[in-house]
C-alpha cells in the first residue's frame, strides 16, 4: 500500500507540527486534507478526532442546534418546559447538556433535567420568570449555545363575570361600543354600551348601567334618566366627557351610517342635569344630520372647550369622501369647520375607518391620526394655532401602510413620547416615536382578522401592555401582549384570551376601585362579557397610582392632559406617561391608572394641563385615587385685576381686563350671581387683555367676572 504523509498545523492539539499517515488518499480524503489545513480551529479539531478514532470519511461539522428553545407565557403553578435538538451530523455522541437560568447553570440536584436535552419546570412560579439558554458539549469538547429563550411566569388576572349576576343585560342585541364614566359623581365608574343597526337588523336602545359600588349594576330606564336610555339610533360609538364645563360628565353619542344608501343620521348630546337625569340637547352643527361615523373628542385650540373630529361615512369605494371637524363653543355647542387640511383632504376608493387625537411631538397642542382603510394614513401636525399640516414624510414610512383599521397612543417604553399601535388586516404594526418627529417600525405581529389594539398596564408593574381584539371578520380569539419592560411582549396566557368568537373591541375601567383595570369587551352579534381583574386576590402586590382630574382653564374633563409620574419599579427610577383620551370607538375610563410594582410611592408627579399650566406633586403615597383641580402659582400679594365691560346695542359685549401679567385669566358669565358658566380663556401678556361676549345679545342683565385659577 502506497503511503502519503499529511503535515497538519493544530493549535489545538498544542504546538509544533503533528503527523499523520493515511493509505492512499481517495476523493473524500482528498477533502478532508483541505479541511484540514482550514484556519477554522474548532472544525479542525472535529475532523481530527474523527481521522484518530474512527479513520473513515473524515465528516464532522462544528456543532450546530437544530431547534432552540422558545419564547413561552404560563399561568403560576403550571408545568413548563424547554426542548433543544441538534442537528444530525455536526456533533460526535455522546452529548451532554447544561441548561442555564439568568445567566446562572442550573444546579442538577435542584432540577435533574438540568443536563437533559429538555428542561422541565414543575408548577412554575413568578420567581422562574427570566431567561433560559442551553449549552451542547459533544465528545470532541465542541460546544454550542443556544439562543435565549424567555419565560413568563404570570399571576392569573381576570376571572369572566357573570354578567346576569351583576346586573348587567346580556342579550344579543349588536353592541358596537362602550364607556366607562362616573356621570354622578359618586366615586364609581359607570358603564354606557351603545347598540347599532346593521346586516337588515332595526336599531337597538342603548343600554346605561349605574355601577352601585358593591360590584353590582342597575340598568336605567327613560323614566329615571331621560332619553339616554331610550333613543333608538345607530349608535357607532360613545364617549363621556363634560361637553358644557358644568363640572358634571356629558355623554356624546356618536351615530353611524352603515351603507351608501343609508339616510344621514343625527348625533347625540345628552348633558347631565341637577337631578340625575339627561337631556337630549342641541349643540349646533353637531347634531344636525350628518353622514358620519366614528370620532374622537379633543381641545384641539386649548380654548377651554372640546371639538370634536368624526370620519366620514361609508363610502361607496368608487368615489369620494372627506371627514368631519366641529369646533367647540361655549356654552357646549358646536360649529363645523369648512376650511383647512383636515377636512379638504379626500379619501378616494377608500374609507377612514378611525382617529384619535394625541400629542406626538409634546409640543402642548393635539395632533390627530387617521387610520385609512384601502389608502394610506392622515397624520396631522397641529401647528399651535387652529391650523394642520398634514405629514408623512418619506422618514415616516414606517406609518405610510395601507388597509389600517384602528390605532392606539400609548407610551410603551417609557420614554416620554407616545408611540402608535396600529390595527391592520391580519397583524399590528407597532412603531416607535423616534421623539425628532418621525416614526420607527419596532415589529409586526401576525394575528388574523381585522386587529385592533388597546393599551393599559393590567398588572401594574410599569408597563404598559397591550390587548388585541380581531373578532371583526369572523370568530377570533383575543390577543394579549405582556410588556416585558425592555421594549419587547410577551404572549400573556388568561382567560381573556381563551373564548373565540366576534369581539370587535372593548373598554378599560376599574369599576370597584382595586386599583386593576376591568375589560368590558364588545360582541357585534352575540353577547357582551366583563373580565374582572383579580390580580390583587390571586397574589399580586403591585402597587398603583389613579388621578381625578378637574380642569379649570382646561376643558373640565382634562381630555388632552399628560400625566407623568416618576417612581422607582425594582431598583430602576424611571417616569410614565398618560395622556388622558376624548375616545375613538369605545373609551376607557378618564381616570388616568398607572402601575408602580414595589413602589410605595411617587416621588414626583406631574399634570401638564392644554392650558399650558403645569403642576408638580411630591412624594405621593401609593394605592390612592388623587383628586387634582388645576391651578397656577400666584405670587404672593398679587393684587386683584380690574374688568370692565362696555357694550353697545346690537354688538358684542367687550370685556377688558387689566391684571397681572403671565397669568390664565377665566371669564365667566352669570344671569343670577349663582350659577356661573365659563366662556374663554386668555393669557395676559401685556398687562391688559380684552374679550368680545359674542353670545350676548338679548338677555335683559348677565354678570361677568375673571378668575385665575
Amino acid at each position: 500500500m502506497n503511503k502519503k504523509e499529511t503535515t497538519v498545523n493544530s493549535g489545538l492539539l498544542g504546538p509544533g507540527r503533528t503527523r499523520l499517515s493515511f493509505g492512499r488518499v481517495g476523493r473524500a480524503e482528498q477533502s478532508a486534507k483541505s479541511r484540514l489545513t482550514a484556519p477554522n480551529a474548532a472544525a479542525t479539531k472535529c475532523l481530527l478526532f474523527a481521522i484518530v478514532t474512527m479513520a473513515t470519511a473524515l465528516q464532522c461539522a462544528a456543532i450546530e442546534f437544530a431547534q432552540h428553545p422558545a419564547d413561552q407565557v404560563a399561568n403560576v403553578g403550571t408545568n413548563v418546559s424547554f426542548t433543544v435538538n441538534l442537528k444530525p451530523g455536526s456533533y460526535v455522541s455522546p452529548v451532554a447538556y447544561q441548561w442555564y437560568f439568568q445567566d446562572v447553570a442550573i444546579d442538577p440536584e435542584k432540577n435533574s433535567s438540568a443536563t437533559n436535552r429538555i428542561l422541565r419546570i414543575a408548577n412554575a412560579q413568578v420567581t422562574d420568570s427570566g431567561r433560559y439558554f442551553a449549552v451542547a458539549t459533544d465528545a470532541t469538547a465542541s460546544s454550542a449555545t443556544s439562543q435565549v429563550a424567555r419565560l413568563s411566569v404570570t399571576i392569573p388576572q381576570f376571572e369572566q363575570v357573570n354578567l346576569r349576576a351583576i346586573g348587567i343585560t346580556n342579550v344579543t342585541c349588536y353592541s358596537w361600543s362602550a364607556a366607562w364614566g362616573d356621570y354622578d359623581g359618586d366615586g364609581y365608574v359607570d358603564l354606557y354600551v351603545a347598540n347599532t343597526a346593521s346586516d337588515g337588523h332595526s336599531a337597538y336602545t342603548n343600554f346605561l348601567y349605574h355601577n352601585n359600588g358593591d360590584g353590582t349594576f342597575t340598568r336605567k330606564f327613560a323614566p329615571e334618566v331621560g332619553p339616554i336610555a331610550s333613543d333608538k339610533d345607530p349608535s357607532a360609538g360613545c364617549a363621556w366627557a363634560d361637553i358644557n364645563n358644568d363640572g358634571a360628565l356629558d355623554l356624546l353619542s356618536e351615530s353611524f351610517v352603515p351603507t351608501v344608501s343609508s339616510p344621514s343620521v343625527t348625533n347625540r348630546v345628552y348633558l347631565y342635569q341637577a337631578d340625575g337625569t339627561f337631556i337630549s340637547a342641541d349643540a349646533g352643527d353637531l347634531t344636525k344630520p350628518v353622514r358620519s361615523g366614528y370620532g374622537t373628542l379633543g381641545d384641539y385650540d386649548n380654548d377651554g372647550w372640546l371639538d370634536f373630529f368624526a370620519v366620514a361615512a361609508v363610502p361607496s369605494w368608487t368615489g369620494q369622501s372627506t371627514n368631519l371637524l366641529f369646533h367647540g363653543n361655549p356654552g357646549g355647542t358646536f360649529t363645523m369647520v369648512t376650511e383647512g387640511v383636515i377636512v379638504a383632504d379626500e379619501v378616494t376608493n377608500a374609507l377612514s375607518n378611525e382617529a384619535e387625537w394625541g400629542d406626538y411631538d409634546n409640543d402642548g397642542d393635539l395632533d390627530l391620526f387617521v387610520a385609512n382603510w384601502h389608502d394610506k394614513p392622515f397624520f396631522y401636525r397641529n401647528d399651535g394655532n387652529g391650523n394642520f399640516t398634514r405629514i408623512l414624510a418619506q422618514s415616516q414610512s414606517a406609518l405610510a401602510k395601507t388597509d389600517l383599521a384602528n390605532q392606539a397612543w400609548g407610551d410603551y417604553d417609557n420614554d416620554g413620547f407616545l408611540d402608535l399601535a396600529i390595527g391592520s388586516g391580519g397583524v399590528v404594526i407597532l412603531v416607535h416615536n423616534n421623539r425628532s418627529g418621525d416614526f420607527e417600525l419596532v415589529t409586526t405581529w401576525s394575528i388574523g382578522g381585522a386587529s385592533i389594539p388597546i393599551w393599559t398596564d393590567y398588572d401594574n408593574d410599569g408597563y404598559l401592555d397591550m390587548i388585541v381584539f380581531h373578532g371583526q371578520s369572523g370568530d377570533q380569539t383575543n390577543v394579549l401582549y405582556r410588556n416585558n419592560g425592555d421594549g419587547t411582549f410577551s404572549v400573556a396566557a388568561d382567560v381573556i384570551t381563551k373564548t373565540a368568537s366576534t369581539w370587535i373591541k372593548g373598554a378599560w375601567g376599574d369599576y370597584d376601585n382595586d386599583g386593576f383595570p376591568d375589560l368590558f369587551v364588545i360582541h357585534t352579534t352575540g353577547q357582551n362579557a366583563l373580565y374582572h381583574n383579580v390580580g390583587s386576590a390571586n397574589g399580586n402586590t403591585n402597587h398603583w397610582i389613579k388621578f381625578k382630574l378637574n380642569g379649570t382653564a382646561s376643558n373640565r374633563s382634562a381630555i388632552g392632559a399628560k400625566v407623568r409620574v416618576r417612581a422607582t419599579i425594582g431598583g430602576k427610577t424611571f417616569w410614565q406617561l398618560r395622556e388622558i383620551s376624548g375616545g375613538q370607538w369605545c373609551q376607557n375610563d378618564l381616570h388616568p391608572n398607572f402601575g408602580l410594582g414595589d413602589a410605595t410611592k411617587v416621588e414626583v408627579a406631574r399634570i401638564e394641563w392644554p392650558s399650558g399650566i403645569v403642576q408638580e406633586l411630591y412624594d405621593v403615597a401609593a394605592n390612592q385615587i388623587l383628586t387634582i383641580t388645576e391651578h397656577q402659582d400666584i405670587p404672593q400679594g398679587t393684587p386683584r385685576p380690574q374688568l370692565g365691560v362696555s357694550k353697545v346695542a346690537g354688538a358684542p359685549a367687550k370685556l377688558t381686563l387689566t391684571g397681572q401679567t403671565n397669568l390664565l385669566y377665566v371669564f365667566e358669565t352669570s344671569t343670577d350671581l349663582v350659577n356661573w358658566a365659563k366662556l374663554a380663556v386668555r393669557k395676559n401678556e401685556t398687562g391688559t387683555v380684552e374679550y368680545n361676549d359674542e353670545l350676548y345679545t338679548s338677555d335683559a342683565r348677565r354678570f361677568y367676572r375673571a378668575v385665575a385659577p
